[in-house]
Order: C-alpha cells, then sequence, then structure tokens
C-alpha cells in the first residue's frame, strides 16, 4: 500500500503549516508499518500539517522504494513480519555513502526495546499508539531541523571543495606558463643574463616549482576525497620504481650528506648483489620529473655518487620478487612523498629503504625502527610486498602519530608542508587494497611502512 496525500495549501485555512526542505520542496516522510489503522491515523497527522506522506506496509518494501526515493524522515515502526525495525535501520545506516535520514521508531514496548533501537541507528523514539498528536509533530520537527542542518553542511563543504578543486585547477597553468618563461630566459632565449640574475632566476623557478607542486597535490587529494580519481592499473616491478625514485632524490641527499640506501631482504626471492649506483644526470637536467609531491631542486647537475649505496637483484630474480597490480605513476607519488619526505626531515646520517615480499601465510620479518622495543611485525594477509622507510630524522611524537595521515594535519616540525602529502599518500596505497602504517620516537627517527598486495602473472616489464 503507497499513499501519497499531498495537501494543498491556500490562505483560507490557517491552521495547516507547510514544511519544506532547503530545496524548496515539501519535506516527504516515509510511514512504514504493518498495521493499516496506524499508517491512516500517521498519515492522516502528518498530511494535515503540510507533510507529503508516503506509506508502506513493511520493511522489504521500503528499503525497495529508498532505491528510487531518499524520504526526509522515517517513521519506523519495530515489530513487524520479515524484516523488522531494528534490520531495516541497521541496513540504511550501512549505507555509507547515503545522505542522512533521520529514523524515528514507533514502538510499544519497554526501554529495553529503545535501547537495541538507538543501537541499531535511530534516532528518536515515540511509542504507540499515538495519542499526544502535539509530540509526534514536536518530534519529528525537531529531527527534520537535524536533517536540513546537516544537509546545509554537507552543502557548503560541497561548495567549498568545488571552488579548491576549480581555484587550483585554474593555478596550473599561469604556474606552468612562468615556469617555462623563466626557464627560457635562464637558458639566454632572448639574450644574454649576468649570472647574479640567473642566480635569482634559478630561486624563483624553485619556489614556482614548490607552488606548482602544492597546487597539484590539492587537487589529487581533491579528486580522491570526491571519488572521481581513476586509475590506470597494469603489472609493473615496483622495485625498479624505487630505484627510479631514489636515483631522482639523490641530489637532495648529497647536498644534505646524507647516505641514501635501498637494500632488497632475501625474503623476497631476490638474489642479493651489491652495486652502486652512479650515473650522471644529463647536464642542466632538472633532478623533478613529472609532478611529483616533493619538489627536487632544479639545477640537475649532481653527480650520483657513494651517497646512494643499493644491495640489489639481477634484473630476472628482481622481476620475479617486486612485481605488483597497480597505477605506477600513483604509486611514484606515494614513494617519491615518503622518501622525499625522510630526506627532508633528517640532517645526519641516513635514510634507508627495505624492500620484503612475503608469501601468504608467512610472518613478516621483524622491522627494527631504531628504537629501544621490540621490532615489530606487520599483519599480513595474502602474498605482500612491503616497503620500509627509515630516517634518522627528528622522530614524531605520539600525539602526532595519531592524526598523521589526516588531511591537512600539519606536523610540529618548522619544516613540515601542507598537512597533505601523507594523507594523498594514504588514499593512493588504500586504492591499492593496501595501507601504510608509522612507527616513531621523538630524538630517534621513523619508520613508514607501505603494505601492498603483489601480482605474480606473468607480463611485460614496466
Amino acid at each position: 500500500m503507497v499513499c501519497q496525500p499531498i495537501v494543498q495549501m491556500s490562505s483560507q485555512n490557517s491552521s495547516i503549516t507547510s514544511h519544506y526542505s532547503t530545496s524548496g520542496a515539501a519535506d516527504i516522510v516515509l510511514v512504514v508499518d504493518d498495521s493499516l489503522d496506524n499508517l491512516f491515523l500517521t498519515e492522516s497527522i502528518l498530511s494535515e500539517d503540510g507533510y507529503e506522506v508516503i506509506c508502506v506496509e513493511n520493511g522489504e518494501s521500503a528499503l525497495s522504494l529508498m532505491e528510487s526515493l531518499t524520504p526526509d524522515l522515517m517513521l519506523l515502526d519495530v515489530m513487524m513480519p520479515g524484516i523488522d525495525g531494528y534490520e531495516v535501520t541497521r541496513r540504511i545506516r550501512a549505507k555509507r555513502d547515503s545522505s542522512y535520514i533521520p529514523i524515528l521508531l514507533v514502538t510499544a514496548h519497554d526501554q529495553p526495546c529503545v535501547v537495541d533501537g538507538l543501537d541499531a541507528g535511530a534516532d528518536d523514539f515515540i511509542r504507540k499508539p499515538i495519542i499526544e498528536v502535539d509530540e509526534l509533530l514536536a518530534r519529528v520537527r525537531s529531527l527534520l531541523r537535524l536533517k536540513h542542518t546537516i544537509d546545509e553542511r554537507d552543502h557548503i563543504a560541497k561548495q567549498r571543495e568545488d571552488f579548491v578543486s576549480r581555484l587550483t585547477h585554474d593555478l596550473r597553468t599561469p604556474l606552468i606558463a612562468a615556469d617555462r618563461m623563466l626557464s627560457m630566459i635562464n637558458q639566454g632565449t632572448f639574450g644574454e643574463v649576468s649570472e647574479p640574475i640567473c642566480e635569482s632566476i634559478d630561486t624563483v623557478i624553485r619556489n614556482n616549482e614548490n607552488l606548482l607542486a602544492m597546487v597539484n597535490t590539492w587537487l589529487e587529494v581533491y579528486r580522491h576525497d570526491a571519488g572521481s580519481k581513476s586509475l590506470t592499473f597494469s603489472r609493473f616491478n615496483l622495485c625498479r620504481l624505487i630505484d627510479e625514485v631514489v636515483k631522482e632524490l639523490n641530489p637532495l641527499a648529497s647536498e644534505k650528506g646524507i647516505q641514501l640506501q635501498c637494500r632488497y631482504e632475501h625474503d623476497s626471492g631476490i638474489d642479493l648483489q651489491g652495486r652502486e649506483i652512479m650515473p650522471q644526470m644529463p647536464k642542466g637536467a632538472s633532478a623533478r620529473r613529472d609532478d611529483e609531491l616533493y619538489a627536487a631542486t632544479s639545477s640537475g647537475q649532481a653527480q650520483y655518487s657513494d651517497h646512494v649505496q643499493t644491495v640489489a637483484a639481477k634484473s630476472k630474480s628482481k622481476s620475479s620478487g617486486c612485481r605488483i597490480l597497480g597505477d605506477r605513476l600513483e604509486m611514484r607519488r606515494v614513494l617519491t612523498n615518503i622518501i622525499g619526505n625522510a630526506i627532508k626531515f633528517t640532517d645526519d646520517g641516513a635514510v634507508e629503504i627495505t624492500v620484503e615480499t612475503l608469501e601468504q601465510g608467512k610472518p613478516s620479518s621483524p622491522v627494527n625502527s631504531g628504537l629501544d622495543e621490540q621490532p615489530t611485525q606487520v599483519a599480513l594477509s595474502g602474498s605482500m610486498l612491503l616497503i620500509h622507510v627509515k630516517d634518522s630524522g627528528a622522530g614524531i611524537s605520539e600525539e602526532d602519530q595519531e592524526a598523521i595521515f589526516d588531511r591537512f594535519r600539519q606536523g610540529r616540525n618548522k619544516r613540515a608542508g601542507s598537512g597533505l602529502g601523507l594523507h594523498l599518500a594514504q588514499r593512493i596505497v588504500e586504492a591499492h587494497n593496501g595501507n601504510i602504517q608509522v612507527e616513531s620516537r621523538l630524538g630517534q627517527g621513523s619508520t613508514f611502512t607501505i603494505q601492498v598486495p603483489m601480482n605474480m602473472s606473468a607480463g611485460d616489464e614496466q
């Protein structure tokens, strides 16, 4: 049974009050009860007060109707055949992506029943038979005020996020154009430039790159949070990607005198062969590639020296032990951010990247974070690839660790950035069905652990 009486308002009937949602339409109240008498009584009370009322006789019909209609409020009987009011409430609250719907339970039972309903996710309750009409209308008005307040808050938040998205998108074009123009000036395209001016332009270029990196991060965070980010999955060798990131960030470590070490553990099935990476970057090339989260130096003339020490694999063994199915560009963002942060917050010592591959049911190797406590083991499910990034920096307080992956959460360190990089890294790793954790203590450095599922299928290397 579905009854939809919509009261037509007129100035001659001053006893009837219209109730409208924030969209300007009359508030829709869904009434669910297996008793026809209760349905007609409730419908009569609410329709006379200006609400649009829809009545259904059971929980199954209510859930089916809500696939195509979102009411502003639900009056829900507890005891019904089939799906009772508790189960209907739980199913509605389980839909995380749906808008908030206040639920008013209608019950004839004692207090324990009310407690169960509130625990299931209901917002309020009223006893039946409904004798106090004013009480019913007051509870309905109260819950609808809450509904409208939440809807308005969500609308403002959505507008703010859309504004940030448009702003960051529009900022990228002039920043990129300015970066290219400054580079052309510095290269003498428009005439000879003196050395002092070149140095000043280099400074402007670095600042411009930092700003562009921040804008790109904002835009990526918005896309992930809004669910509009599309990932392109393919099979690729994560160890080779780590090598690329290490090579790219090595000039930053070299400038600070920090050793950047990468080790592929024997658990991964990789044949350990010690080698040092000592390629030289092309003269004049930029150390920063793509729109990464960490803007590297633009001089691009540093050589890869003994500051980079790797224990790597023969190509065949390495290929079999480090392959995953994922978005290579997005994982590059994660690695650049985590390793770049380790370099950024380390003034002396080393940054160590350790990679291990673990088969299903096999416990991970203990991760020694350098703290005075027992090494931890990461809980695993299936064949996983673990990347541990350990630094010897100032460390992170326990208070900051609790919210370190929150959006716009800036650390207490004076070198802390916008508070978006780690949040974005977490979103990307979670999109790969993985997780990221941190273990740290003040004065003793930090260890970030990235855990992603492996894909051992054969395929072309990337």
